[in-house]
């Protein structure tokens, strides 16, 4: 998976990756065809690529360089496959060599040559002859004794020509002179052609340092951590969602960040309705995902365990296309993912509230179900539920909820300042049971309260 593929499935991780500050067109692209890292090796070494390109974001210099870097990887195919460039493809690759040469050179000075640029001083020397280093391409005189002979015979006729008879020698030198520049562009096509390697991993040393950069700009912005690569549990302190946060602070609000551990098996999550449980899930489909592809993730500490992929299922996606319900929708995806984990994939897999749609009996059974495989087979999972009495081997946690009660109906976007979103260790098979107090603190009727207490009551008497 590319990391184009991961953001069109997941909106949270296009939203984190669109606030990177990249400068070059050819980082951008090369940003999308980003892959997904598998290898603890691989992953490891992003990271500290990131950590030896940091030093550079202190020389402000390198940015308006980036920002002039071209995506010329067109140009570099067509002279690879024995093209002859024209005179703008000969100034995009002079330009692009001169601003590589000065990029590498800053990164050596700061001591942050986090990605070899490899030398394009042959390059700089077939087309800057004079050795000024100025961003343009000219045909000089010097290519060509020929042409250079052609030019001055053009100069000593003026412009222009006195007599017909000038004239008519004028436009023969023009057309000697434009075949023989083309002649010179054939020339400098065939000294330049061994080097078109060099310039395509030139191109792709500089995107990658521009990408790097931004990376390590992006984690200090986000408050961002790199994570230790773990054996086992994935574990983290103070984990936060990023986007979330940001509009809570832009509200006059904060986060309340999260701790949680979990391993090879399934803790199941419980809690009321506005106890945080989707953001949780969300906030660790995005830190796994940022992992993945080398990115600082939300937490102020953290371990995680590499996975082959990440399946989260919010059961808020109705398949009308299909004519399909939100149930049907999610237990086809969770089927799907059935079918991976059969066939050798270890997933981290991420279920909110799976079968809410359907009588709780039954609700119950497909949370077990579903529990049971994931557990047996030692899939890394979360599984929110509001069901109580599940009865498949897992470890459980619940939010804590509602911290505290007032007499007084509290408005919607006050209700937060009640919640305590900390998660706890569980030990029975209870179903949480703060909807009537959520209800009661929004102001619901009375008379309504009552009632779904009585009946409450009568239920919890009959059982």
């Amino acid at each position: 998976m590319l990391l184009k593929d991961a953001i069109e499935e997941f909106n949270d991780l296009r939203r984190v990756v669109e606030r990177l500050e990249l400068h070059s067109a050819a980082a951008r692209r090369a940003l999308l065809e980003a892959p997904y890292l598998r290898g603890e090796e691989e992953i490891s070494r992003e990271f500290d690529l990131v950590h030896r390109a940091t030093p550079l974001e202190e020389r402000q210099e390198i940015f308006p360089l980036l920002a002039r870097v071209k995506d010329i990887r067109g140009t570099i195919h067509r002279l690879a496959s024995g093209e002859i460039p024209d005179d703008i493809e000969l100034f995009e690759i002079k330009t692009f060599a001169l601003l590589a040469d000065e990029i590498a050179t800053l990164a050596r000075a700061a001591d942050a040559e986090a990605v070899e640029i490899p030398t394009l001083t042959p390059v700089i020397e077939i087309l800057d002859p004079e050795a000024n280093r100025l961003p343009h391409f000219y045909i000089y005189d010097s290519y060509s004794p020929a042409l250079a002979r052609l030019r001055a015979a053009l100069a000593n006729i003026g412009d222009p020509p006195p007599t017909p008879a000038d004239e008519t020698l004028a436009a023969s030198l023009r057309v000697a002179a434009l075949d023989e520049e083309e002649r010179v562009r054939e020339h400098l096509a065939d000294r330049l052609r061994p080097h078109h390697r060099a310039l395509a991993e030139a191109l792709a040393a500089v995107a990658r340092t521009d990408i790097l950069l931004a990376k390590a700009r992006l984690a200090r912005e986000m408050e961002a951590c790199r994570p230790a690569i773990s054996p086992d549990d994935t574990r983290y302190q103070s984990l936060f969602h990023p986007i979330v946060r940001r509009a809570l602070r832009d509200a006059g609000r904060e986060f309340q960040p999260v701790d949680i551990t979990f391993g090879a098996g399934v803790l199941l999550v419980t809690g009321a309705n506005m106890g945080g449980k989707s953001v949780l899930l969300k906030s660790v489909a995005l830190a796994q995902l940022l992992f993945q592809f080398g990115f600082h993730v939300p937490s102020a500490r953290a371990a995680i365990v590499p996975v082959d992929e990440i399946f989260l299922s919010t059961g808020d996606g109705q398949d009308a296309t299909r004519g399909l319900s939100t149930f049907a929708a999610e237990m086809l995806a969770i089927n799907r993912v059935v079918g991976r984990i059969k066939s050798g994939k270890t997933p981290l897999v991420l279920l909110d509230e799976p079968a809410a749609g359907t009588n709780p009996a039954e609700g119950i059974a497909i949370v077990d179900a579903i529990v049971e495989f994931l557990a047996r087979r030692r899939v890394p999972a979360l599984v929110t539920t509001h069901h109580g009495g599940i009865l498949a081997p897992c470890r459980k946690c619940r939010v804590r909820g509602l911290a505290r009660t007032i007499d007084a109906a509290l408005p919607v976007d006050r209700l937060h300042e009640l919640m305590d979103y900390t998660l706890v260790e569980e030990t029975d098979n209870d179903a949480p049971a703060d909807a009537t107090r959520v209800a009661e603190l929004l102001g619901v009727d009375e008379e309504i309260i009552q009632s779904i207490k009585t009946y409450a009551h009568k239920r919890d008497t009959h059982e």
